[in-house]
């Protein structure tokens, strides 16, 4: 079954100084929290997830390096 599962990337702090990181993840909390799954640690997506990645940086390395799960949507 397809959950939706949102990286949440608190502990990492090269993702979460991104300016304005601490208001998307609180917007995306306050309106999903009934119906998708937070996580800050990627391998706990499984294959059949949806991976949400709300804090993707084009100009830095990536650090999702191959896919984890059937669907991916940067924001």
């Amino acid at each position: 079954m397809q959950q939706l599962t949102i990286y949440d990337p608190a502990g990492d702090q090269s993702l979460g100084k991104v300016r304005g990181a601490g208001r998307i993840m609180q917007i995306l909390r306050e309106n999903l929290s009934n119906t998708a799954r937070f996580i800050n640690d990627l391998s706990q997506v499984s294959e059949d997830d949806i991976l949400f990645v709300p804090l993707w940086q084009p100009f830095q390395r990536p650090f999702i390096k191959k896919r984890i799960a059937k669907k991916h949507i940067l924001l």
